[in-house]
Order: structure tokens, then sequence, then C-alpha cells
């Protein structure tokens, strides 16, 4: 609790994210990083709210909202922190602080969403007073897509975490030299274009270059084209493994933030990445970027020139040193202090009542 002269905040947030499948993927782990950052800040008073669960798909979102105001409406000294615009409710929007992750549904094109749920809640984004962003890409857009005041955004990227770099594996690895990559093949996304990491794995292999594949589903790969599937592993395991591969290819097309690559930066794994959204900023002078190409419907051209830069840096140990160095200083600023900073200047403008 606050004391009488605390300058702290009453936080009441949003932690539906932590009900839903796919919590330990992008929303789910940066609510982690919020929540478990908040509760060990000793002048914030945080409480947490949450929609509902096991009611029919289609209705989850607009009961969620009835549930939301009702709770909040008992808390209404506390600022709301809605970690997606999908949990912003009318009626507290004024003592609203709105993490905005990517703009993906309103501005990937092949990935639009123009339905009314989407409509709706991204026009809400416009009403909050602050609205916190984990990139300048995305603040760049919510700023001419959906036209919100620059001055309501604050920037905070989501802190990399800290891996083990003397962490060990038990797991079997091809010999070196391999590159690694990351997928979740649980929910098909188009926009992390798994198929062309697979592409490049294929030819890879004809250069005696083997390819790790990380993260569930992944074992479906496993002995195809000197493909080693691993499926989920520890993150002592996943340490391990990225700082033996000689690089990570990352194929996403889209990422408000990208912490896959960041981690393999951390531990001194240069990327290969396209240039996208994003990921230059995220990943700086720790990643080789390839070009987009708009016309190149097969991805033949961009396998192409992923491969040999996979090559390259393989070839080439001075530039793999070169790469891994910039990149580890690159990603040690994404720090959790720095990340509760940008938060806590959200919360600084709002006012609960």
């Amino acid at each position: 609790m606050l004391s009488a002269e605390s300058p702290g905040h009453r936080i009441a947030l949003d932690v539906t994210a932590s009900l839903r499948a796919g919590r330990d993927r992008g929303l789910g782990r940066y609510l982690e990083a919020l929540w478990s950052g908040l509760e060990a800040e000793p002048d914030i008073d945080l409480r947490l709210v949450s929609g509902i669960r096991h009611v029919p798909p289609r209705a989850e979102t607009w009961v969620s909202v009835a549930v939301r105001r009702a709770r909040l409406a008992r808390l209404s000294p506390y600022i709301y922190h809605a970690t997606s615009c999908y949990d912003l409710v009318p009626g507290v929007l004024s003592r609203t602080v709105c993490s905005v992750l990517d703009v993906i549904p309103i501005d990937h094109p092949g990935y639009v969403k123009t339905g009314i749920r989407t409509r709706y809640f991204h026009n809400l984004i416009l009403r909050v007073p602050r609205i916190v962003v984990l990139s300048e890409h995305t603040r760049e857009r919510l700023v001419s897509v959906l036209g919100v005041d620059p001055s309501r955004i604050v920037r905070a990227p989501m802190p990399v975490p800290r891996l083990a770099l003397e962490a060990t594996t038990s797991l079997a690895l091809p010999a070196r030299p391999f590159i690694v990559g990351m997928a979740d093949l649980r929910a098909p996304d188009p926009r992390k274009r798994y198929h062309l990491l697979a592409e490049a794995a294929e030819q890879l292999s004809r250069r005696g270059i083997a390819t790790v594949l990380l993260g569930p589903g992944t074992e479906s790969f496993d002995g195809k084209d000197r493909i080693r599937g691993l499926g989920r592993v520890s993150d002592a395991d996943l340490a391990a493994v990225l700082r033996s591969a000689e690089v990570m290819f990352f194929s996403s097309a889209y990422e408000g933030q990208g912490l896959p690559p960041q981690e393999a930066l951390s531990v001194g794994t240069p990327v290969v990445a396209f240039r996208n959204s994003s990921l230059p900023e995220m990943l700086g002078g720790g990643a080789v970027f390839i070009d987009e190409d708009p016309e190149d419907d097969t991805g033949r051209t961009r396998i192409a020139a992923v491969v040999e830069a996979c090559a390259e840096i393989i070839d080439h140990p001075t530039v793999r040193s070169h790469l891994a160095q910039a990149g580890s200083l690159h990603v040690a600023q994404f720090d959790r202090a720095r990340f509760l900073s940008g938060v806590r200047s959200a919360y600084d403008a709002v006012s609960p009542l």
C-alpha cells in the first residue's frame, strides 16, 4: 500500500492475457514482464483485474468489457492498465493506460482485419491519455494509420530475458556449423512465414549446414534435410542452443519488438532477418538484413539472399565476431529499469480521478 507521502501510483493491471491460450507467447510474456516489474516497485499499489472465461469465443470480448467495467467501478481511484486495446473499457478511458504491442490487424498487408471488433477497439485507443509501445515503428504507425497524437505515446521496450551464458544442454545437437530458427506451430501465423525457414534449411543442407528448430510442433521437422526439431525447450537449453549456433534466421514479416532474435543476440549469436517493421531498430548492428521484395511471390530471391548471408557469417569468423559484439551491446539496453521508467512516465501523466 502507498504511504501518505509516497509519490507512487495505484494501478489496476489487466491480467486477462495470463488466462488465455498462448500466454507463453508475445502478449503473455509482456504481461509477465510488466506484472513482475510492478510488483517489485515498493511505491506502487497493484491490483489485478481480468475479463471472463468460459463463454462462447464470439461473446468473450463483449462480456469481458461488462465484467471489467463492474470490477473497475470498485477501483475508482486506480489507473487502469490495459495490456491490449481489446481490453479497453468505455467509461474509464480517461484513467487508462493502454499497451499496444503492434498494429498488425490494421497495418500488415494480408493480415488486416476490418471487422466491427477490430475497428471499435482500435478507435478506443484514440481516447486514452497515454499509450505504451515497444518500438519507434509502432509509435509511427499509430500516428500515421490511426492519427494518434504522438505526445500521448510512450516508448518502453520490453526487457530482453537474461539467458544464462554458461548454460549447457544434454540435447543432441548436430555437428557444427548449424543455424537456429524458432517457430510455434500450434497456431499457424502467416506473418511468421515459417515456410521460408524450412526452405532456407533445405538449401543450407546442400552446403553441409544443418538447422536446429526450437518451439512447439517443430519435432515434426526432425530428420528432414539435416533439420533437428527439438520442440519446446527449457530456458537453459534455449540459451545453450542459441549460443552454440553460428547464426539465427528470423523469417517474420512484422514485429512489434521481436524477442527471439534479441535473445539470440544476448548470448552472442548474430541474426539474419528481413528489413521490416521494428526489426532494424530492435536488432541494430547485430543482424544482417535482407530487403523485402513484394514481387518475389515464391520467396526464391529472398531465400537465396538468406542462404548467402548465413554462409558468409559461418565462413568468416571475423564477420560473426563483429556482429556478435555489436548485437550484445545493442540488446543490453533493453533492461527492466528502462522498461519500468517508460511505463511509470505514462502513469505520471494520467489522473486516476
